[in-house]
């Protein structure tokens, strides 16, 4: 074989690596990340050195937001929001029977949850 010819196969073979990228086991799949992990993982220890009422805005997302704990952040779009917004809105009871909701708590607990969505969006996590 020509030091052309080598050249031509070695061409050849780059090329179709770039174009079929990686090889499957070069790309491992990443866990999705739900909400009920990435308090507890991430966003509680930078909170606690950051925030002053962490502990309070961690408890008031996994008590407000329950039924999303186990749902993939990647699932949770803007639409979910403003269906949730207007159940929040809607229900005039807490759940845990302790007074009436009023728009300000529901801006709270929206609130809460807008800062850990923002702090998932700088850390770039899925």
């Amino acid at each position: 074989m020509t030091l052309d010819q080598a050249r031509d196969i070695a061409r050849k073979v780059i090329a179709e690596y770039i174009q079929t990228g990686l090889p499957s086991i070069a790309n491992p799949v990443m866990p999705k990340m739900t909400l009920a992990v990435f308090p507890s993982d991430h966003y509680s220890p930078w909170a606690r050195s950051e925030l002053k009422g962490a502990d309070k805005y961690i408890n008031r997302l996994e008590r407000v937001f329950q039924r999303a704990l186990e749902m993939p952040m990647s699932d949770l779009s803007s639409a979910w929001v403003e269906r949730w917004w207007m159940e929040r809105l809607q229900t005039k009871v807490r759940p845990d029977g302790e007074g009436l909701i009023t728009k300000a708590t529901a801006w709270r607990d929206l609130a809460s949850f807008q800062a850990v969505i923002a702090e998932t969006v700088k850390q770039d996590l899925p």
